[in-house]
């Protein structure tokens, strides 16, 4: 009798490993299904930390940096690039997910009055709050506006960065934020090194 009665109790165990089992092989293999590229480590000519810039990425099949647009007029000079990312391989294009843009900009503006031209571009982002980097910087929800001193080119001479990042926002927007920052941190810096800013 007392067999007869265990019996259900052990077929409710092994059903229920079976599901648990189950459920975990579903998980892993959904992992399988993320990000099946290679993170850029370098955008617009400048060396990035691809961890940093993977955070603020999707999963997707495939990515693409464009070419960076770049300008150098006199003392004044510039660059734009993007990593596009491709949800799957039946998708028929890449969808925007980061753009990043440095401008020198010469002494005859001072960076108070270049960031109040970009005042407007972080109010775009979503709720901008002045960042970790400076008293002339904005984080917001999807972007990053900084203006820094560029003494290596000269006196007055600033560095205008931007970040913008594409992708949806997610649940967790502080976190998202302290991501930008930190990226944003990062190229600040490298930008300032290879274009000669540190004086």
């Amino acid at each position: 009798m007392p067999q007869a009665s265990a019996r259900p109790g052990v077929l409710r165990r092994k059903l229920l490993r079976t599901a648990l089992c189950a459920a975990l092989l579903a998980a892993i293999a959904g992992c399988g299904h993320g990000r099946e590229y290679t993170v850029p480590d370098s955008l617009c000519g400048t060396r990035t930390d691809p961890d940093l810039l993977g955070a603020l990425l999707p999963r997707g099949a495939g990515v693409h940096v464009s070419h960076p647009v770049s300008r150098e007029e006199g003392r004044e000079k510039g660059s734009v690039c993007s990593v596009s990312v491709k949800e799957d391989e039946d998708a028929s294009s890449y969808s925007p997910a980061v753009r990043v843009q440095w401008d020198i900009v010469p002494g005859d503006r001072s960076a108070k009055d270049l960031m109040k031209v970009k005042d407007g571009r972080a109010r775009a982002y979503g709720n901008p709050r002045e960042s970790g980097l400076g008293k002339l910087s904005l984080l917001a929800d999807h972007g990053l506006v900084v203006v820094a001193s560029c003494p290596g080119e000269g006196n007055g001479v600033s560095l205008v960065l931007d970040v913008e990042v594409s992708t949806d926002t997610p649940e967790d927007v502080d976190k998202r934020r302290t991501t930008i920052e930190r990226f944003g941190r990062q190229q600040l810096k490298s930008v300032l090194r290879e274009q000669g800013c540190t004086g």
